[in-house]
């Protein structure tokens, strides 16, 4: 292993690594958004560049075009591709695009465990959750992170980087003393201005505006951070 290191381009037989796609619970609804279907979120709005002109052309002959104005791969017939508006309902069930060949505004059925393909390569996917009878959208990102380890001893944990976490999740019952009034501590938690969260002392270090607990710049991390106590960072 130390040999394979120091050399470079070299593996030792216990070598290897996974691509990982990030996935994300997007809910019931999703309307495409090229700021957030992408590994790093960056600050600003960006510009879409992909056209589902280029996908269909980029495609050829492996997919079916519908009259509706979307495709569906021909090999995996639960694959289609939609326009780069595209939005997904799961409550009205539905699918909304812009047709491009005449600019009507078009409706297809979403159905379950169908991946609806955005021209980017964003996957969203029609799920029932694991535990409860609720079905929710999956978003993976076209772009997986290459996690690789050149060398590592047997039992190394390098079969565990290409494992999906959803075994480590726990899913279960919650119990409530007093429904109306933990609403209310959940609305005042979740509309709560966190700007002044910091000690001015590490204000120079995050200097990103406060954002919502529910906003999409946010990570599960970052508001798992927020919501543990911390007399060091926070006030």
């Amino acid at each position: 292993g130390l040999t394979a290191n120091i050399i470079g381009l070299a593996e030792e037989e216990h070598s290897g690594g996974a691509l990982a796609f990030k996935a994300v619970n997007l809910g019931e609804h999703f309307a495409a958004n090229l700021r957030y279907m992408q590994t790093i979120v960056p600050q600003h709005a960006v510009k879409n560049t992909y056209t589902f002109e280029d996908a269909i052309m980029f495609l050829g002959d492996s997919v079916t075009m519908h009259p509706e104005g979307y495709a569906t791969d021909k090999k995996f017939p639960d694959i289609h591709i939609l326009p780069e508006d595209m939005e997904l309902n799961v409550q009205t069930q539905t699918a909304k695009f812009t047709d491009k060949a005449t600019g009507e505004s078009r409706s297809i059925r979403i159905l379950p465990n169908h991946i609806y393909v955005h021209p980017s390569g964003y996957k969203v996917c029609v799920k029932r959750h694991p535990a409860v009878a609720k079905w929710r959208l999956i978003g993976t990102l076209s772009e997986p992170t290459f996690c690789h380890k050149p060398s590592t001893v047997s039992g190394g944990g390098k079969s565990e980087i290409s494992k999906s976490l959803t075994d480590a999740v726990i899913y279960g019952p919650i119990f409530i003393g007093n429904y109306d009034e933990d609403m209310v501590m959940v609305e005042s938690i979740i509309k709560r201005d966190y700007s002044d969260a910091i000690t001015p002392e590490f204000k120079p270090f995050h200097s990103d505006p406060s954002r919502p607990i529910l906003s999409m710049d946010r990570t599960l991390g970052s508001v798992i951070k927020l919501l543990t106590p911390d007399d060091v960072i926070f006030t």
